[in-house]
């Protein structure tokens, strides 16, 4: 039973990690190219326009999603994860076919904002990764999330660039009287739908739903020694033959049943010196000292249809907290984001290193490496052996520095070799900080509140979180500019967004104060523990 419940169950975690890295490669792949569209589209822009109407495509997005999200997470406690993730990958696979096939501006904008409204599957996914799981594997499957999302983020935005303006791009081997000079970012999108499809497909084939294990009232009685179990004829009487088959048949959901086992026992074994006790089935009876007598009031619940589309029941101070820092946190990396490629582009004259491009790919691969190393090596590792809270703190501390440093670097352009080497210290400090905090505060959400309403929850933190990656990069590249306008003194000068956001980490930090250590583990496991199990022995 130990093994099981430190076990992952792979039949059910692959197949929303191909989503998940579907959804990551859709949403990344145009950012390599969209200013390139936008001029493509609509010929008599500035380059300040351009610049301006990229942001709206890129925003849309992220303020579809806003609207969306909690509708599709609150949908999902409703009517099960499954049905809702394969219609938000169908929406995704379209709008994606609609978007490389734009005409005008408008057209893309608004197939944009669709592909945003069609999908609330990134909190969902997140949602069914935690129900799968227990506090022995959650860090180490959320850790998988970051990984998935950081490949498809990579490879997403590797072949945005390589494919988008085949014809100008590749002249020798594409016309532009061709398809691909008439539509010059249907390549880039033919291959996300592609991708799309696939995991489309996967998921209709593999992705199984949940079955969250709902039970209201367990009662422990007439212990018994093993010697007894074959003259006892109440020990199955007493256990629903679906309850029975069900935790015995199926392998992927042993998970929440061995929890449910684990937690009988140290209650039994609490009341009892003398007896230890689990649950007994068929296939369990001779494997165990003693048994009890099970009676299971509600058993198994899989959805939860009661609940309306727009309650907000579950509400509490945790939740919010919780929310709010995921929003922080995704605001603040949103503002360094956009005001990484503004500044390393500035002469060092304004405080910036003049880098061309493929030198910004260069940074962003190197942070893209460090990604996949934290999430396979760090992450599950120091989650399990401090806490997520902790964890959290950490990678919230670690991106102040980070944040901090980066400007400083200006000082090194005469010394390539130092610079790239301390530029490659701070990408891997990126990384690094980043995927903790990130991974940390997924699960913190997913904890903060019970199965029944982790869709919802799950859903309005992607909405808050949506709402200000919105307005984002609008915001740090008007403040950035004018940072860099002014140019007085430090911190009014080309430092003061990346001081603002070191702030927030501040921020961060001090809304972990006092903070539960009830949201280290999953809530789940934290009210069955306090349960009262009535055990009485003979």
């Amino acid at each position: 039973m130990a093994k099981l419940k430190d076990q992952i169950p792979r039949r059910k975690l692959i197949p929303v990690l191909i989503l998940l890295y579907c959804e990551s490669f859709n949403s990344t792949s145009i950012f390599t190219y969209v200013q390139y569209l936008v001029f493509d589209l609509k010929q008599d822009l500035t380059l300040e326009e351009v610049g301006n109407y990229a942001g709206l495509v890129a925003s849309c997005w992220f303020l579809a999603q806003f609207l969306s999200s909690y509708v599709w997470g609150r949908a999902s406690d409703k009517f099960g994860r499954r049905p809702i993730l394969l219609l938000g990958v169908t929406g995704s696979l379209i709008s994606c076919l609609v978007f490389g096939f734009s005409i005008s501006l408008p057209m893309a904008i608004v197939s944009r904002s669709l592909n945003g409204l069609l999908n609330g599957n990134i909190g969902i996914v997140k949602t069914y990764v935690a129900e799968i799981t227990t506090s022995a594997t959650q860090a180490k499957a959320f850790s998988y999330v970051g990984l998935m999302w950081g490949i498809g983020a990579i490879s997403g935005s590797f072949i945005g660039g390589i494919t988008a303006r085949p014809a100008e791009n590749y002249p020798k081997y594409f016309s532009k009287d061709g398809f691909f000079g008439k539509f010059p970012y249907a390549a880039p999108n033919l291959i996300s739908a592609s991708v799309t499809l696939a995991g489309l497909v996967s998921c209709y084939l593999f992705l199984t739903e949940n079955v969250v294990q709902e039970v209201d009232d367990i009662q422990l009685t007439n212990i018994k020694p093993a010697e007894d179990l074959d003259n006892n004829p109440s020990v199955n009487e007493n256990i629903p033959r679906e309850s029975e088959n069900y935790l015995e048949g199926n392998a992927d959901n042993s998970s929440s049943t061995d929890t449910l086992l684990q937690e009988s026992s140290q209650a039994v074994n609490e009341q009892s010196e003398e007896h230890r006790s689990s649950f007994s089935l068929s296939g369990l009876k001779r494997k165990f000292k003693t048994i009890v007598d099970v009676k299971i009031t509600q058993f198994p619940k899989t959805v939860n249809r009661d609940v309306g589309i727009y309650s907000c029941s579950f509400l509490s101070a945790d939740v919010f907290r919780v929310c709010l820092m995921y929003t922080i946190l995704g605001f603040a990396y949103t503002l360094f984001d956009e005001m990484l490629p503004l500044w390393i582009i500035l002469p060092p004259d304004k405080g910036g290193l003049l880098f061309s491009t493929s030198q910004l790919g260069i940074v962003n691969a190197m942070t893209g490496i460090g990604v996949i190393l934290v999430q396979l090596f760090v992450f599950s590792r120091v989650a399990t052996l401090i806490g997520l809270i902790q964890t959290f703190r950490i990678g919230a501390v670690l991106s102040i520095p980070m944040f901090l440093f980066f400007p400083w670097t200006y000082r090194l352009n005469d010394y390539p070799v130092l610079l790239w080497i301390v530029l490659g210290y701070l990408s891997l400090l990126r990384a690094l900080a980043a995927q903790l905090s990130f991974s940390s505060v997924m699960a913190l959400i997913v904890n903060s509140v019970n199965f029944k309403d982790m869709g919802a929850v799950n859903g309005l933190g992607q909405s808050m979180v949506s709402f200000l990656r919105s307005i984002g990069p609008f915001l740090g590249g008007l403040s950035f500019a004018w940072s860099v306008k002014t140019d007085t003194y430090f911190p009014f000068n080309h430092h003061f967004m990346f001081v603002v956001v070191s702030l927030l980490m501040v921020l961060l930090m001090c809304l972990t104060i006092r903070m539960p250590l009830s949201l280290n583990k999953p809530k789940l496991e934290s009210e069955s523990q306090q349960r009262l199990i009535s055990v009485q022995a003979d």
